[in-house]
C-alpha cells in the first residue's frame, strides 16, 4: 500500500546523520501488522524511516486528500490515533468506575481475593462525600483529586466508628515512565489536603490546641489522617518495562545516599504478570477481561484460555466490548444481546482474516499479473472454491457490519 503525506516531514537518513526536510508529497511504503505499522520512505535510492507508529489506515477526510483520492495525511493519522486512545481511556474509566469491578480489583490486590471491600460501601468522590472527610471547603479538594482516573471513598465500620479510606485507580493503556513520581504526587496531594482541612476545621471551631506547637502547626497531636491507596492498572498484554519505584528512576547507586531516600513504589497490576490460578480470585468478569488481554498476543495461549474458561461463552456485553477495544481484536458481536460468545467471535474474526488474505492474494495476481482466477489459485495453492467462499464471507461480513 502506498500513502502520500502532504505535510512537511523530517527524515533521518540511515547512511548520513544529518536530517533532511522534504516539503513535497513523498511515496511511503507501509508494512502493517496487528499492533501497528512500520513506515519506510524511499527517496533518491536512499532509505529513510519516519519514527511514527499508527493504527488507523482509513480514508483521510481532509480536503486535499479528498481531491486527490489519497490516504491518509499525517495530520489525520495523528488525530485518529489520539481519538482511539481517548476512546480506550473513556471505556476503561467507565468500566472501572462501577463499584463491583473497582472493589473486585482492590480485593484481589490488597486482600489476595478475600471479599473485604464491600462494593455497596463504596462512594463516588463528589463534593458531598469529600465534605464528610475534609469539611465544607471542598472546592480545592475536588480540583486536586480530579487528576485521578477513578477515586472512591470506602467507609469501614469498626466498633461503631467510621474509618475512611481513599482508594485511587490509575488506568494506563501505555507505559508511563515517570509513574512513581506521578503517583507519589497524587498521594502526597491527598494527604496534604487532609491535613489542610483538619487545620481549617480546628480554626473554624476555635480549637487552637493545648500547646503552642499544636497552635502553630494547626494539626493536633491526636489528629489522624486517612490512608490513601492507589493502584495502577496496565491495560496491555505486554510487559510493563517502566520503573515501579523511585530508586529505579534515580541516577545513583550510592547506598549511603539511597538509605536516606524513601523508595516510593507503585502498586502495579499488569495482566501479563497475573498467574493463571490467580484469575479465580476475582469475583466479577474483570477476570475474563484481564485474562483475554494477557493472552491476546499469543494465539495458542488465547485458545487455551478460551477453551478452559466457560465464562467466555456467555460474557456480558460491556466486558466483551472493553476487551475488544483495548486489544484491537476487531471482534463482531450480534447487536442487542446482553451476553455474547467471545469464543465464537474470535473464530469468526480469524476466518474473516484468512479470507481477506486469500482474496487479496488472488486479486493481486489477477490484476498485476494478468492471470485468470483459476491460474492464480493454482499458483497460490488455493482451491478455486476457497477463493469464492472467502469472497462471499467477506461480502456477508461487510453487510452485517
Amino acid at each position: 500500500m502506498v500513502f502520500w503525506f502532504k505535510a512537511s516531514v523530517t527524515l533521518r537518513s540511515l547512511k548520513c546523520t544529518s536530517p533532511r526536510s522534504l516539503k513535497r508529497p513523498i511515496p511511503i511504503s507501509v508494512v502493517v501488522d496487528k499492533r501497528g505499522a512500520k513506515v519506510k520512505v524511499v527517496v533518491k535510492k536512499h532509505c529513510y524511516y519516519i519514527f511514527f507508529t499508527f493504527f488507523l489506515c482509513e480514508p483521510c477526510e481532509c480536503y486535499a486528500c479528498k481531491q486527490e483520492n489519497k490516504i491518509p495525511c499525517i495530520k489525520n493519522i495523528y488525530r485518529r490515533l489520539v481519538k482511539r486512545m481517548a476512546d480506550i481511556d473513556a471505556k476503561t474509566n467507565e468500566y472501572m468506575s462501577e463499584s463491583e469491578h473497582f472493589a473486585d480489583l482492590f480485593n484481589y490486590y490488597v486482600y489476595n481475593g478475600r471479599q473485604v471491600i464491600d462494593p455497596d460501601k463504596l462512594q463516588e468522590m463528589d463534593r458531598t462525600s469529600l465534605s464528610i472527610i475534609y469539611g465544607d471547603d471542598t472546592k480545592s479538594s475536588v480540583t486536586d483529586e480530579d487528576y485521578r482516573d477513578v477515586i472512591k471513598l470506602l467507609t469501614i465500620k469498626a466498633d461503631d466508628n467510621a474509618t475512611y479510606m481513599l482508594l485511587g485507580l490509575e488506568d494506563q493503556t501505555h507505559v508511563h515512565y515517570a509513574m512513581p513520581v506521578r503517583d507519589m504526587l497524587y498521594d502526597a496531594r491527598s494527604y496534604a489536603k487532609q491535613v489542610k482541612n483538619i487545620s481549617r476545621r480546628h480554626r473554624l471551631d476555635g480549637d487552637n490546641g493545648t500547646t503552642s506547637d499544636e497552635f502553630l502547626s494547626g494539626f493536633h497531636k491526636d489528629d489522624k489522617i486517612h490512608p490513601v491507596i492507589t493502584l495502577v492498572l496496565y491495560w496491555s498484554g505486554g510487559e510493563w518495562d517502566g520503573p515501579t519505584s523511585i530508586y529505579e528512576m534515580l541516577d545513583t547507586d550510592d547506598n549511603e545516599l539511597l538509605r536516606l531516600i524513601p523508595n516510593y513504589r507503585i502498586n502495579l497490576i499488569s495482566p501479563s504478570s497475573i498467574r493463571e490460578s490467580d484469575f479465580a480470585k476475582f469475583k466479577t468478569t474483570l477476570a475474563e477481561v484481564l485474562q483475554y488481554i494477557k493472552h491476546s498476543r499469543n494465539k495458542n495461549e488465547l485458545d487455551k484460555a478460551l477453551n478452559e474458561n466457560e465464562q467466555f461463552r456467555h460474557l456480558d456485553r460491556e466486558s466483551a466490548d472493553l476487551l475488544n477495544t483495548v486489544t484491537h481484536s476487531n471482534l463482531k458481536f450480534e447487536e442487542g444481546k446482553e451476553e455474547v460468545d467471545v469464543c465464537l467471535a474470535v473464530k469468526e474474526m480469524r476466518e474473516e482474516s484468512e479470507a481477506k488474505v486469500i482474496v487479496r492474494t488472488i486479486d493481486h495476481m489477477v490484476k498485476e499479473k494478468g492471470m485468470t482466477v483459476s491460474e492464480a489459485c493454482d499458483l497460490a495453492g488455493y482451491a478455486e472454491e476457497e477463493y469464492y467462499s472467502a469472497r462471499k464471507l467477506i461480502q456477508s461480513s461487510a453487510v452485517t457490519k
